[in-house]
């Protein structure tokens, strides 16, 4: 069938660069739900499933993995008990479950519904976070090497944990 599929635009501070903006990941659009429940999905296009590479998965409380490849990376988790408190740091990025809270540097977003599960992709100088099953949508400039470095996730509850590298030339 038809797709709906989008290239988000994304205006930058320009901090230093030459340009100021530049083109998110490729996102397909659809629909969940009907009438008054009915929900906008945006979720990346399915042709970059096959070039992601999962290198570390895990349940528990506890996750700790090291980013030290200049490459981009997808960090995925799926909380498994919503009233618990859950984080998730990767180095100035910060996410809290319980709080709805999202902060990237020094600016910080809070979303309308408690955050049940979290898609973070970082590619060269932006961070697209979806949450909740893609219905919310966050971009934020950011250089990968800011960072690279510990991912962080701890949950008072069980979480799933699911890290990707992605193979892009």
């Amino acid at each position: 069938g038809d797709r709906i599929i989008s290239i988000p635009w994304l205006k930058t501070k320009n901090s230093g660069k030459k340009y100021r903006g530049m083109m998110g990941i490729p996102r397909e659009f659809s629909l969940c739900g009907t009438g008054k429940n009915c929900v906008l999905i945006q979720k990346p296009v399915c042709e970059l499933e096959n070039k992601k590479r999962k290198v570390y998965s895990a349940v528990g409380k506890n996750t700790e993995y090291d980013v030290n490849e200049n490459i981009p990376f997808e960090v995925d988790i799926e909380f498994c008990d919503e009233n618990n408190e859950s984080r998730l740091r990767i180095q100035d990025l910060l996410i809290s479950a319980r709080d709805n809270i999202i902060t990237v540097g020094d600016e910080s977003i809070v979303l309308k519904d408690r955050i049940k599960n979290i898609s973070v992709i970082v590619d060269k100088y932006v961070v697209e976070i979806s949450a909740n099953d893609y219905t919310e949508y966050i971009p934020a400039e950011c250089d990968i090497s800011d960072l690279r470095g510990s991912i962080c996730a701890e949950s008072d509850a069980d979480m799933k944990t699911d890290i990707y590298y992605y193979d892009i030339n």
